[in-house]
């Protein structure tokens, strides 16, 4: 099938192109009339090019049978002025595309929204020769479970075979995809306990005397004698399941089932259980179990793989001799590691010695690692991991693994997610590409003029982190960015806006790579400042007055003399009635937003009458993990306040608070009025 462009581009397929073929010179077809509207494209010297897409005509007569050519495997080639892009399995031929696009055109995807295809007036190309296929066997980055957020074309095109757990679809080539259920914490998905646990106590772990499942709540009991014929009848219905699925798909059959630990630390105590990891340790009595059902499988379906978790109570290396079956693949997450580091900087050698540790224990290895933090409050905020990417991979892949699961969500919010993405898979294809010039080109092109300015910010945040011996994990309050590092960087981003003014689609993505800083500082900001002595203040620029206002109050931020903190207070009057909200007694407390209940408060039904302010203390609170301070029982006045560095902690809450009219002090004939100048936390 040949078909010609607009721009008397010439692209030929098979007469009866396959699904990921037809995609791939569509692809092709589509980029060359936005990047070559011309049409003059020279290969070696030779005009009137033909493209050869898949496995063609040409293809064939020139040794290039796409079954011929590895799975993943991907050529450009050309002979005098036809250029064959072809390559092997259901995405080789996509891959070559995407790669001429990379290497020839200078085409860049960088995320769902942003890709750069530079307009050429002509396209001189010396004649072709390129192949490649990448280094890991499994290449997956998480951004999101939906598929609007996490688009399997960006996938396909950067050179993944997974994209998370958004499926990519026949025609884009389909993907290394699970099988039912799910790909990770399986456990309550093949046997829950709401349904089997009145019937089958005995399958489930004994926790603090009681038998419980569940995924937050408990696990199985795998020393159970029962369990595994139960099991493997699931997992039998769940291949069944995943076969019936990818025919509908048109798609290969999954070669992945998960059969993993639900997503706690709750291993079983029971005396038999204890009894094994006594044996074989805690992971070892796991993979003994997997390993029983992977037997079972590959008489069956040798073509079926195994995957497990080695996660917090079995990511330790198992003992008495026990290793994972031929069929099965561990998957040892590393949780421990500090995100902004090196993985082989000496604050990691607790997951270099656990990977160390697993050597020779399994036949295949892949690796589920972390690309971002988790706490929603600090999500964002900066970190330079992108430096020491290619540490990572190198020491991965010389130590065994073959694949890598990346947790890297939130596209829109993660820093510097674009480029992060970018190397993360570049060197998924090759773990020893030149770092530097890798890291310098992706700032170029995707920051232009700015590049420099964004770049420098880079590394005075990286510098931060070094000469503050920082880790940054999964809920981190970035501490160590001082307020000078962060005043710096935020002139650095200032800069690179200033260099990219003229050029609308570089500014749009300084203004986006900045947010983390920016969000840094407001919380900087709004978060209590801590004293010599250990204490710490807030005053009202630290509050939240979103609701001072409602339901017909009036109030706002005044100069105040008399505050004790500032010498401004929030002031707001008052229902001039009994009954009113903003009524004696005058309360403050701590509400958990996460669980949604009041975990402190205190109400004063007599204040203190002489003029001023006085403080009115709520004692011996500990902070929650998500947190706020409300202050009246109308919560007119709130103060965002959970952080990670106070969270857990206990305090004196102590409040500075005035009063004003007759509702509050008799005799008094001003407006009915609440001052509140701020607030400190006193540790206990």
């Amino acid at each position: 099938m040949t078909f010609i462009l607009a721009a008397a581009i010439a692209i030929v397929s098979p007469d009866v192109p396959k699904p990921y073929e037809a995609t791939a010179a569509k692809e092709l077809g589509a980029y060359l009339e936005k990047c070559v509207p011309s049409g003059k494209i020279t290969v070696g010297g030779a005009t009137d090019v033909v493209f050869h897409v898949g496995d063609t005509v040409l293809a064939r007569a020139k040794g290039l049978a796409a079954e011929q050519i590895d799975e993943d495997r991907w050529i450009v080639r050309s002979f005098g002025k036809d250029v064959v892009l072809v390559g092997g399995g259901t995405r080789g031929t996509l891959y070559a595309v995407s790669h001429f696009l990379e290497d020839f055109c200078d085409v860049r995807w960088w995320s769902d929204r942003e890709e750069d295809a530079p307009m050429h007036d002509s396209l001189a190309l010396p004649a072709l020769d390129v192949s490649g296929k990448p280094a890991f066997l499994y290449r997956s980055i998480h951004r999101s479970h939906n598929r609007a957020e996490a688009d399997p074309r960006l996938a396909i095109r950067r050179r993944l075979n997974s994209n998370g757990l958004v499926p990519i679809p026949a025609e884009w080539g389909g993907g290394v995809e699970y099988g039912p259920p799910d790909h990770a914490h399986t456990f309550d998905m093949y046997l829950p306990w709401s349904k089997y646990g009145k019937e089958h106590p005995e399958w489930y772990s004994l926790v603090g005397g009681k038998r419980i499942g569940g995924q937050f709540d408990g696990q199985l009991c795998l020393a159970n004698p029962d369990l595994k014929a139960a099991f493997l009848g699931k997992l039998r219905e769940m291949i069944a399941k995943g076969d019936a699925t990818a025919r509908e798909k048109g798609l290969v059959p999954p070669r992945l089932y998960e059969i993993s630990m639900n997503d706690n630390g709750k291993a079983c105590e029971c005396e038999a259980c204890k009894a094994e990891y006594e044996k074989w340790g805690k992971s070892g009595q796991y993979l003994r179990f997997v390993n029983a059902l992977a037997a079972e499988i590959a008489k069956e379906r040798p073509e079926i793989f195994l995957t497990t978790l080695a996660y917090l109570y079995t990511d330790e290396p198992p003992k008495g001799g026990v290793r994972a079956a031929d069929n099965v693949i561990v998957k040892l997450c590393d949780t421990r590691s500090n995100a902004a580091a090196s993985i082989l900087e000496p604050g990691n050698d607790v997951f270099v010695k656990l990977l160390a540790g697993w050597q020779g224990k399994f036949s295949h290895l892949f690796v589920w690692d972390y690309a971002i933090t988790f706490d929603n409050r600090t999500l964002g905020f900066p970190y330079a991991s992108e430096f020491h990417y290619a540490d990572t991979y190198r020491h991965y892949i010389a130590n065994g693994a073959s694949g890598i699961f990346w947790e890297h969500e939130y596209p829109l919010v993660s820093d510097l997610w674009e480029i992060k993405f970018y190397i993360e898979s570049r060197f998924f294809e090759d773990p020893y590409l030149d770092e530097a010039t890798l890291i310098r080109d992706a700032f170029r092109r995707y920051f232009g003029p700015a590049a420099k300015a964004v770049f420098a910010a880079r590394r005075r945040l990286e510098e931060a982190r070094v000469r503050a011996k920082a880790v940054v994990g999964w809920s981190n309050e970035f501490t160590f960015i001082s307020d000078d590092d962060l005043a710096a960087m935020s002139a650095l981003w200032d800069e690179a806006e200033k260099r990219a003014k003229d050029a609308p689609t570089y500014l749009r993505r300084v203004k986006n790579a900045r947010l983390g800083t920016d969000k840094l500082a407001e919380y900087r900001r709004k978060m209590p400042l801590r004293r010599a002595d250990g204490t710490y203040v807030a005053d009202v620029s630290h509050l939240d007055l979103s609701h001072v206002n409602e339901r017909g109050r009036r109030g706002g931020v005044i100069d105040d003399p008399e505050s004790p903190i500032c010498g401004k207070a929030v002031a707001f009057e008052t229902e001039p009635n009994a009954h009113g909200y903003l009524s004696l007694p005058f309360s403050f407390g701590v509400y958990d937003t996460g669980t949604k209940k009041v975990t402190g408060g205190r109400e004063f039904k007599n204040i203190d009458t002489s003029p001023g302010y006085h403080w009115y203390t709520l004692e011996n609170t500990t902070i929650p993990d998500n947190a706020m301070l409300f202050f009246t029982r109308a919560w007119q006045v709130q103060a965002p306040f959970g952080y990670p560095l106070l969270s857990g902690k206990k305090f004196d809450i102590r409040v500075a608070a005035k009063f004003e009219g007759p509702e509050y002090i008799p005799g008094s004939t001003a407006t009915n009025r609440i001052f509140i100048a701020g607030y400190e936390l006193v540790p206990r």
